[in-house]
């Protein structure tokens, strides 16, 4: 093992360097508007992609050619780079999360598709890919009534996760870690009516397991434990995707309730979604797609 790579290397010196340097951003960003923040971090997503992640870059037209064989190797390149501002956006947006609800727009497609439930007392479970910018769900339910508890990613960097769980606590939702204590909050939120939101594409000991793509679906992932969790608590699983319509504008779709449906048919809406924007899929520089699928 490389000293860099050493647990304790990295517990009390890489992780507070990077800790320091992402604070610093976090509290500069709030200084200034959402949208310059937006735009801000647009142009380092852009340049991290091209100097800081080169190997990402390549892997990510790589996949892309898979995915998306109908696209030429320069509109491959040209959604790349557009991939690398929208995650750039979409980090650099964390800083401010609770402002974006007054200083952006978001469109909201599909809204009886959650009141309809939420009337007759039905927990909800929302799935969704991360295309465009996925907080603006938690935006979007605030202002709507609707309580709502997210699955999130514990990120690794003790620093940049208590950014994300600060930030996203100030949009209003309740953020369930993914472990047994989790489990039993999940089970709660839904036994009181409430929603929960789950994310459907998946990374996991390192490639996204999720949507396939050609590959074999696995046995366990967050598709199948959606579906388990709506059948078991009679939720309505309804599907929500949020595209960036421009800069720092926003449209999220609600999708009318899906019954009885299989994992094949959640990972083909999911797989649909994305290859119809994969500009904005924030998961493609962690997909890793063999030669030929």
């Amino acid at each position: 093992m490389q000293i860099l790579d050493h647990p304790k290397f990295v517990y009390w010196l890489r992780d507070p360097f990077w800790g320091v340097i992402n604070y610093a951003a976090y509290y500069a960003l709030r200084l200034l508007p959402a949208h310059t923040v937006s735009g801000i971090g647009g142009m380092l997503g852009v340049a991290a992609g091209r100097f800081r992640f080169p190997e990402l870059t390549a892997r990510c037209e790589h996949s892309l050619g898979i995915i998306r064989p109908d696209f030429t190797a320069a509109q491959r390149a040209d959604v790349v780079r557009r991939m690398w501002s929208n995650v750039g956006r979409a980090e650099a947006e964390m800083a401010v999360l609770e402002r974006l609800s007054d200083e952006v727009d978001i469109t909201l497609v599909g809204q009886r598709h959650f009141e309809e439930p939420m009337r007759a007392g039905r927990p909800i479970v929302f799935v969704f890919p991360h295309l465009g910018n996925w907080e603006a769900l938690a935006i979007v339910g605030r202002r709507h009534g609707v309580v709502l508890n997210v699955i999130y990613e514990e990120l690794k960097n003790r620093f940049e996760r208590r950014l994300a769980e600060k930030s996203r606590r100030k949009i209003g939702y309740r953020l369930i870690p993914p472990n047994r204590a989790g489990l039993r909050e999940i089970v709660l939120a839904l036994e009181r009516g409430e929603a929960l939101g789950i994310a459907i594409d998946e990374y996991r000991d390192g490639n996204v397991i999720a949507p396939a793509f050609g590959r074999a679906m696995p046995d366990e992932s967050n598709i199948r434990y959606a579906l388990r969790l709506a059948r078991k608590y009679g939720a309505a699983l309804v599907p929500v995707v949020c595209i960036r319509t421009s800069p720092h504008n926003f449209e999220l779709t609600v999708h009318e309730e899906m019954r009885d449906p299989l994992a094949e048919d959640l990972n083909s809406l999911c797989e649909s979604w994305i290859r119809a924007h994969p500009e904005q899929w924030y998961m493609l520089h962690r997909l890793q797609m063999p030669n030929a699928v």
